[in-house]
């Protein structure tokens, strides 16, 4: 990848002058040019930032030997405000070889978490500052930072489809059959908010069909490729990055205002009590109900095993067993690791892994064997936590209705091994039955 690639470059300066000169440069080369003098918020007009020029001295205090660490807090807090991941190059008036290590140091302490993009270890002094100089350190680093060029790619392929999808609408009447899709969408999904869903989601996958197509795709394949054959920094597997990342994978925060939607994870008022709405998508963009499906579930963390509390100790057949036989709470405790964190659950037990309703992640268990119909607006009075994103609610709708119209049968359509297992366990459970009732 060169610059040529790169959909924006964001030149952070508090002195416009003093970069006016390579601004132009790049604008006379095709390249979008975007600038912010680092105070105040930042612009809406910038967004898909990927290279960031910014000016080490925003406050031009010339105070740097004497401020220490403490000098970085101005651009700390800007580069805090502008969306990434992007790359960073370093301009100031005496570049310290230094800097960047310095600048990430205060980053993370100042923000709590590390620089989500890359900050270059070579910088420019204002007096190096120019178009052939900063564009030749531009490329040096896309042409080693493997992950940025897929994420370019990616862009690229993802704007060449919008042209490719909107030309398509385009081929026929295009104001006419906009007006006859938006009719459509009302129709069935209301005006306002379920009809503009719907619109983005159709309009999405337009664009998504196109995707493939583009020649530019088997380059991204091949950066993937590379990616795949390169080896993981030596870490433990997973990080809580990783974590973290699957997290947004799977669940997303829904803007505030938002209606009740399908997938949607709500804190209850009661202890370790959550509320996943399972009524069909349709159904609640349509209005037709005032009622919704909640299945309840439960967080899956060691430290509330041991509570009495905990929903498996009353609501689990398999656990509820063990207080009855007078086990121990830590014998117990370990049963409930050993059955929710390592083994495997019955399917009216599905686990939704990687949920992160405040700090880290934890796993969270649906009991498809405690689903009620609770009032909307109920369910308004409760904290809304996440929403599952599709097509994880997809599968959970899928092994409900599975569940719920499962046929019963006879256990007899196993085979002769699995059949001699069975009437081992029925025989271990009747003699288990049988000393339990002598017991005085």
């Amino acid at each position: 990848m060169k610059l040529s690639n790169v959909e924006r470059v964001l030149f952070v300066d508090d002195d416009y002058k003093t970069i006016a000169d390579v601004t132009s440069s790049f604008l006379e080369q095709g390249i979008q040019v975007q600038y912010w003098n680092g105070s105040g918020n930042l612009p809406d007009s910038v967004f898909n930032v990927r290279i960031v020029v910014l000016d080490l001295d925003l406050t031009d205090s010339d105070m740097k030997a004497a401020m220490g660490d403490e000098f970085y807090i101005p651009v700390v807090d800007a580069l805090r405000k502008i969306p990434g991941p992007f790359i960073v190059i370093i301009v100031a008036r005496e570049f310290d070889r230094k800097d960047p290590a310095k600048l990430k140091r205060m980053y993370r302490r100042r923000a709590g978490v590390p620089f989500c993009g890359f900050i270059a270890n070579k910088g420019l002094t204002k007096e190096e500052l120019d178009s052939v100089h900063l564009e030749s350190l531009i490329n040096s680093l896309l042409e080693k930072n493997g992950v940025l060029n897929l994420i370019l790619a990616w862009e690229g392929i993802f704007d060449k489809a919008k042209d490719a999808a909107l030309s398509e609408i385009a081929a026929n009447n295009v104001e006419r059959s906009i007006r006859a899709l938006v009719k459509i969408l009302c129709k069935n999904f209301g005006e306002s908010e379920g009809a503009a869903r719907e619109l983005v989601d159709e309009m999405t996958r337009l664009v998504s069909r196109r995707t493939c197509e583009r020649k530019d795709f088997k380059s991204l394949a091949k950066l993937v490729s590379e990616i795949n054959n390169t080896l993981l920094k030596k870490a433990k597997f997973p990080t809580k990055e990783d974590l973290l990342l699957y997290s947004r994978l799977i669940f997303y925060t829904p803007t505030e205002g938002e209606a009740v939607m399908t997938g949607d994870i709500f804190e209850t008022a009661e202890k370790f009590k959550y509320g996943i709405i399972l009524t069909p998508k349709c159904d609640l963009i349509q209005g037709r109900t005032k009622k919704v499906l909640v299945c309840y579930g439960f967080p899956l963390k060691k430290t509330y095993f041991r509570n009495k509390n905990y929903p498996p100790h009353k609501n689990d057949p398999v656990i509820a067993k063990l207080h009855e036989e007078q086990h121990s709470m830590i014998d117990i405790a370990r049963s409930v690791e050993k059955r929710y964190l390592k083994g495997t659950l019955p399917n009216a037990l599905p686990v939704m892994w990687h949920f992160s309703p405040r700090k880290g992640t934890q796993g969270i268990c649906l009991d498809f064997n405690n689903v009620q119909s609770v009032e909307i607006a109920e369910v308004k009075k409760w904290k809304r936590l996440a929403r599952i994103d599709s097509p994880y609610i997809d599968e959970i709708l899928q092994r409900y209705g599975s569940l719920v119209s499962r046929i019963g049968t006879l256990e007899i359509n196993r085979s002769p091994s699995q059949l001699q297992d069975f009437l081992k366990i029925m025989e271990e459970e009747c003699v288990r039955r049988s000393r339990k009732s002598k017991k005085p």
